[in-house]
């Protein structure tokens, strides 16, 4: 049944379209002439906004065709009942200028507000999706941090315990055990090894961010490539850097699972006592388009939503972000001033 809503749809923005020429054109002059002429425009401005504005809702609308069927219907039936019973059009369309007027109003009324709403539904949803994904991405954080915490407890304990080792050295030696000394440092020396934790920089959540996102390339199959140095020390606050960096990678992840296999992603961040200089290059499948604010245009309705939220930390802290594309590499190039 599809079909028959898009028919109808089409076959209503027809009409209206008729209906709105005629009664523009009538005051003017030459009203034959002008009747085409905005008859042209309007079905020129019916198409600009099909093709490049409504589209993705159009496309929603068409999948919950149920729901939006009676609108649909009722309008054209209105219209049907007045040209149906109508023996010559042009009469129609003058004598009875106001009911018509009044129906396309309500219909022009009716689809603006099916396209509101499935536009708000739609960002309403990106934002809980966004809001889920950052709720996994700080629980999986907080998981990191305490593993993190625990690490440094437990090097801390080694560091404290480190005098009996010593003594068990010493008395393997005094007895001249030197295997027993060699299996006992083996054994001491993988103990410690299996326990340590890949510090990729030395501030905390950015370290568990990539920890996390180096597990997630293991497993996605994708390349991951990491030289941060992060300093400990960030004018963000620990939730800001989470979702800045975790925005970043996302997008650089999500990016790279379009392409089809063998991904990359590699990550370079420098600092020195006056900013953070990071640039995040990754593989994509398609040629990017940017809008206005140079930032990286979505077809997905409510999307970008985790790009804005990056710009807006960056912005906020005097910074300054860049998206380009170099061929099959996306290129997202920020500097942060650190004072």
């Amino acid at each position: 049944m599809q079909w028959l809503f898009s028919y109808i749809t089409i076959q209503n923005i027809n009409i209206m379209i008729i209906v709105l020429s005629f009664l523009c054109s009538r005051p003017l002059p030459y009203p034959a002439y002008a009747n085409a002429g905005i008859r042209l425009v309007l079905f020129l401005l019916f198409y600009w906004l099909l093709r490049f504005k409504l589209r993705p809702l159009c496309r929603q609308m068409v999948q919950n065709w149920n729901i939006f069927f009676c609108v649909a219907l009722t309008v054209s039936v209105s219209y049907i009942y007045f040209f149906a019973t109508s023996e010559d059009i042009v009469t129609t369309l003058t004598t009875q200028a106001v009911p018509l007027s009044l129906i396309t109003a309500i219909a022009v009324a009716a689809y603006i507000s099916v396209f509101h709403s499935l536009s708000t539904i739609a960002r309403e949803h990106t934002l809980r999706e966004e809001k889920l994904r950052s709720d996994a991405r700080q629980e999986l954080l907080q998981m990191e941090l305490a593993l993190q915490e625990a690490f440094v407890n437990l090097a801390k304990q080694n560091r404290h315990d480190l005098r009996h080792h010593n003594a068990l050295l010493a008395d393997y030696l005094e007895r001249g055990d030197v295997g027993g000394a060699r299996e006992y440092l083996i054994q001491h020396d993988a103990h410690i090894t299996e326990a340590a934790l890949k510090q990729y920089c030395k501030n905390p959540v950015a370290n568990s961010l990539l920890r996390l996102y180096t597990r997630r390339a293991e497993s996605d199959g994708f390349f991951f490539s990491s030289d941060a140095e992060v300093p400990e020390k960030l004018p963000l606050t620990a939730p800001e850097t989470g979702e800045l960096f975790g925005n970043l990678l996302e997008n650089a992840f999500e990016a790279c699972g379009k392409v089809g296999g063998g991904g990359v992603i590699v990550l370079t961040a420098l600092a020195d006592d006056h900013c953070l200089r990071l640039e995040l290059r990754n593989s994509v499948a398609v040629q990017t388009v940017f809008d206005e604010a140079g930032l990286p245009a979505t077809t997905k309705p409510g999307g970008g939503t985790g790009t804005r939220s990056t710009a807006a930390i960056v912005k906020r802290y005097g910074g300054m972000l860049r998206f380009l594309q170099e061929g099959s590499m996306f290129v997202t190039q920020m500097v942060l001033p650190l004072t």
